[in-house]
């Protein structure tokens, strides 16, 4: 009788572990500079923290990303309820016929120069970074919640919603 148990509590086991939610991702190494200068690869410049990073491939995808910031950075900088980082990264590498030196003067010209520091600039290929993050839609802002291992955790995608505030801002908490 303790032979078919074993077996059975195994098999019950197995189909348990089968549906838990698979660990996540890790969010790859992207290395550019910021807005200030300085010079960061992340998920390992916030080590040990939340990171919040958004990211933009093209203009149209730029229009949607400033929906999100205003409320991303009233919940998240300066609330000592999250320890959490943020960056906005538009891959300048991908958009054609744009320098560099371009997009950097267009962004400081639109922003207050407190927030160049959250913006860091990467110039490379960003094909392996579309696959790995799964980024579909080029002209989508994504924004991802890194944990201090450097797991997504959340993502979301679009224009800014409350709901997906909130979503985000729970993922914080944990």
């Amino acid at each position: 009788m303790k032979r078919i148990q074993l077996p059975a509590l195994l098999l019950v086991l197995l189909t348990f572990v089968a549906f838990l939610p698979s660990d996540t991702k890790d969010f790859p190494k992207i290395s550019g500079t910021t807005l200030s200068g300085k010079n960061i690869t992340l998920p390992d410049q916030s080590r040990g923290r939340f990171i919040l990073i958004a990211v933009i491939r093209t203009m149209k995808a730029e229009q949607e990303m400033i929906t999100w910031i205003e409320p991303i950075y009233n919940s998240i900088a300066g609330n000592s309820m999250f320890q959490a980082d943020m960056y906005f990264i538009p891959m300048t590498g991908g958009i054609q016929d744009v320098s560099n030196e371009t997009v950097k003067r267009k962004l400081k010209e639109s922003m207050d120069s407190s927030l160049y520091k959250y913006v860091m600039l990467y110039t490379g290929p960003v094909k392996d970074y579309v696959k790995q993050l799964e980024m579909k839609d080029k002209d989508l802002p994504y924004i991802f919640v890194v944990d201090p291992r450097g797991k997504i955790t959340y993502t979301a995608t679009g224009i800014y919603s409350e709901k997906k505030l909130e979503e985000i801002t729970d993922k914080l908490a944990e």
